[in-house]
């Protein structure tokens, strides 16, 4: 490069003469630059990364739903499988099972992305003198071409500009010498290759509500059944079979009439005072219940049978008093939530029946001890939880009316009052995931009703009938719940209390018997069946036996 080169004009003395003035020689410089790539290095890193989503779901629903860019058996992903069972038990509550963490779905997925950066590796100056010019013309001089590099290194490839300079005019013979540097810059490039391998994985906990220890508010349902039964039974007794008012049939032997005629109640005459004497009757029974489900509570089935013995006596006309014991089974199952129960309930009890004219009242006590064993199995986690435990019942009862006869047909409207009492002892369930212990729990029921009886005698052949029925309008004006407070064996300090099936407060109950009387020598026959009806709740009972008379 020349020391004393300058950008511009430089004077050069001529001596003054007559001839043609030529114009000052220019020196002039300018710069340009350019860029060389290397050879690119490529360079590839393999990468394992993940995926885990985490997700809580309680009766399908989802309750928890997050995603880690680490393994399951990172710490945060632990702590979320726990925070996903939190979740999960605060909404279900104390009913609710949860799972052990599942894994749902695995896959793996490949990616790959490459990226690049460019570094200065140095650079190559080149100074050259360029051909005279002379003039008139124009030359380039200052900066022709310039390059990025001052942000190297940088993963944008530098790159290149050529304003072209600035543009100088040269007089009629005026030379320029322009001298150029060059500046080529050589550019080092690393490109790397990321292949990145994902394990995308889903684990999910699972939780379902299940209806925990229903079938021990079912229980009292099913005794309440067999203690209303047996107490209906003795009300009833002197009536079915042979009852003390006087028959008196009017038996047309004319062989030109019909073989069936109509008897009729001897209320024309005094009542003849029937023989003092024992009437002991004996029978058995079938009891089937469907009690539907109800506000989000689990309904049940019950089927159930047993056999009654008992005697009446005949105190004096129009007076009679019994004893009779009962032994009922009943089995209970509430299929909806895995549970089972079978009861068994022994029952004595005492009434007595006064008539006076077309008046009647009727009065019953029964007292009753079984035991109850109950399962309950958990489909999901495979377990079963069973207890046993103690049951009395007590109920008492008292019936009144008025009896209109007309002829072979008797009606006889009637209200009646009962009460009822079935008390549960404790209990601790073994066995399974949700075993419950309970301190036992009272049930008392009082139920009134208005209804009527009626009863037609007729015969058959040289055989006596009496068909009769009944229909009862009932409101149980309390004791209708059906819960019961306990607590999970493992953890005894927190109570909960378990809803059943609770008895609707209108219900109409209705029934037929047919009666075979004086089958042979004061023996009496009959079939029975009741009835009861309440929303959701159908309940059956069929009834045979015998009465003898002496």
């Amino acid at each position: 490069m020349f020391a004393a080169a300058i950008i511009g004009v430089a004077s050069v003395a001529v001596a003054p003469s007559d001839a043609q003035v030529i114009p000052p020689t220019l020196f002039t410089e300018s710069t340009t630059a350019s860029l060389t790539f290397n050879p690119a290095t490529t360079v590839t890193q393999q990468v394992n990364a993940f995926s885990t989503e985490v997700v809580g779901r309680l009766n399908g629903g989802t309750l928890f739903d997050q995603t880690f860019n680490v393994a399951v058996s990172d710490p945060t992903v632990q702590s979320a499988l726990l925070a996903a069972r939190t979740a999960i038990t605060t909404a279900g509550g104390p009913g609710v099972f949860v799972g052990s963490a599942r894994l749902v779905s695995s896959v793996t997925s490949t990616g790959s992305s490459s990226s690049s950066i460019y570094s200065l590796a140095g650079s190559v100056v080149t100074v050259t003198v360029e051909p005279t010019t002379i003039g008139p013309g124009t030359v380039f001089t200052g900066t022709r071409s310039s390059c990025s590099i001052g942000s190297l290194p940088s993963s944008t490839a530098p790159t290149c500009t050529s304003p072209g300079g600035t543009p100088l005019t040269l007089l009629p013979g005026q030379r320029d010498f322009n001298v150029n540097t060059d500046t080529n810059y050589l550019i080092n490039t690393t490109t790397t290759t990321i292949v990145t391998t994902t394990l995308n994985q889903v684990w999910e906990v699972d939780g379902t509500t299940r209806q925990v220890g229903t079938v021990h508010t079912a229980a009292p349902s099913a005794a309440f059944d067999h203690a209303a039964r047996f107490l209906r039974r003795l009300g009833d007794d002197a009536d079915r079979g042979e009852g003390n008012t006087q028959l008196a049939f009017a038996i047309d032997t004319d062989p030109g009439t019909p073989a069936m005629h109509l008897g009729a109640l001897a209320t024309d005459e005094p009542a003849k005072a029937p023989a003092r004497g024992l009437k002991p009757w004996v029978e058995g029974y079938g009891l089937f219940a469907s009690d539907g489900a109800r506000n989000g509570v689990a309904g049940n089935e019950r089927q159930g049978g047993g056999i009654a013995a008992g005697v009446g006596f005949v105190l004096a006309p129009g007076v009679t008093v019994g004893v009779a014991l009962d032994q009922g089974w009943t089995h209970i199952g509430l299929d909806a939530v895995s549970e089972h129960a079978n009861l068994q309930l022994l029952q004595g009890g005492v009434y007595a029946l006064f008539e006076r004219g077309p008046w009647v009242g009727r009065a019953a006590f029964v007292y009753g001890s079984g035991s109850i064993s109950t399962t309950g199995d958990d489909p999901m986690l495979g377990a079963s939880s069973k207890a046993s435990y103690s049951l009395d019942t007590w109920g008492v009862s008292g019936e009144a009316g008025y009896r209109l006869t007309a002829g072979p047909v008797r009606v006889t409207p009637l209200v009646g009052i009962d009460w009822q009492r079935v008390s549960t002892g404790g209990f601790t369930e073994t066995g399974g995931f949700a075993a419950l212990t309970s301190g036992g729990a009272d049930w008392d029921r009082t139920r009134v009703w208005v209804g009527f009886e009626t009863r037609y005698l007729f015969d058959l052949g040289d055989r006596h009938y009496a068909f009769s029925g009944h229909a009862r309008a009932v409101d149980a004006v309390s004791g209708t719940d059906r819960n019961l407070v306990a607590s999970f064996v493992s953890s005894p300090g927190t109570p909960l209390t378990i809803t059943g099936v609770g008895e609707r407060h209108q219900s109409f109950d209705f029934g037929a018997a047919l009666t075979a009387l004086d089958v042979r020598d004061g023996l009496s026959l009959y079939i029975a069946y009741d009835g009861r009806v309440a929303g959701d709740l159908d309940a059956h009972a069929v009834t045979g036996g015998l009465k003898l008379r002496w």
